[in-house]
């Protein structure tokens, strides 16, 4: 199947939409293995906002296979649009696309005129971390991107896309336990918008919670918790950072499945849900965050506790995780 990405034929009225972004030019670079539903949903939104939208393949040839197989046609190759002016150029992600537009020299040139030019680029999924911070385009900026990549990001401002699931499920699990918690925030506010756009407001900023000792910290957390044989502990890419800041040495820990920076070792359990080594609990992802909350009510409190908590929850308590 051959996707062509042109304008649709019936769009809405452009009186609808500012005059002065009808005219904008927009340029969308792909490569092969681009993520196709990330190039289809940017193109077709831009469109039915009026945008004159150009999208160009950075390799020979027209016709580009995306990540998973559907075939999209540009309208120009690259070399084509060097000299041009664009309002906005934002790259899709996937990760051999993502690798494909950072080994573009046009499309590198392109970028950093957009950048002094200070005109709007843009980077979703993978492409932050494997194209523009490359580039240096990442310098002084706040940025997100896909979960597996924060650790090649220049800073943690990702933790502005901490998952909503995992701040309340944990929360709300131990507060049933009657675990004191404490939410702190490491950006400059309470409120804090994560992953999908859901506004939380927590306790205290980061600097304040330092200040006070704990029996359990769940990432962001203090390398003093290590130290004092206290018990921490991390669940989705949030391991990565426990890895990369040396807190998993000689731990078994649980796998989180888009984990590329972490080489695969004996001490990495394939397939648990929530691993408990000793004072470190760490948990797979988003669908087991309920078990690995249950996980550390049962390391605090015992198991009876953590059932009772588990039948307020309709949730079937796991006795059966992996532990030293």
């Amino acid at each position: 199947m051959i996707a062509t990405l042109s304008p649709p034929s019936t769009m809405v009225a452009p009186s609808l939409y500012s005059a002065s972004f009808i005219s904008s030019p927009v340029l969308v670079p792909i490569g092969f293995g681009t993520e196709e539903i990330e190039v289809v949903v940017l193109v077709d939104v831009l469109h039915r906002a009026g945008a004159e939208v150009t999208l160009v393949y950075v390799e020979q040839k027209l016709e580009v296979e995306g990540s998973l197989g559907t075939k999209l046609l540009a309208d120009v190759l690259i070399s084509k649009c060097s000299e041009q002016v664009f309002d906005l150029v934002p790259l899709p992600g996937g990760m051999s696309g993502a690798v494909r537009l950072r080994d573009c020299v046009t499309l590198e040139k392109i970028m950093k005129r957009q950048a002094e030019d200070k005109r709007l680029y843009r980077a979703i999924s993978m492409a932050p971390a494997i194209t523009l911070f490359p580039w240096g385009l990442l310098i002084r900026k706040k940025t997100t991107g896909h979960p597996a990549f924060f650790g090649k990001l220049p800073t943690f401002w990702a933790a502005l896309c901490s998952e909503e699931v995992e701040v309340v499920t944990v929360a709300d699990v131990l507060r049933r336990a009657k675990v004191d918690v404490t939410v702190a925030s490491v950006e400059r506010s309470l409120r804090i918008t994560v992953s999908l756009g859901t506004k939380i407001v927590t306790d205290k900023l980061i600097g304040e919670a330092a200040e006070s000792s704990y029996d359990l910290i769940i990432l962001p957390l203090l390398k003093e918790e290590q130290e004092a044989g206290k018990i921490y502990g991390a669940t989705n890419s949030s391991s990565t950072v426990l890895h990369k800041h040396s807190l998993l040495k000689e731990k078994r820990t649980a796998v989180y499945l888009s984990d590329t920076h972490r080489p695969v070792d004996d001490q990495m359990i394939q397939g648990a849900e929530v691993v408990i080594d000793g004072s470190v609990i760490t948990g797979m992802g988003l669908a087991t965050v309920t078990n690995f909350s249950l996980a550390i009510v049962g390391k605090l409190f015992g198991h009876g506790r953590a059932r009772s908590v588990s039948q307020g929850l309709v949730h079937e308590y796991q006795l059966n995780l992996k532990a030293s």
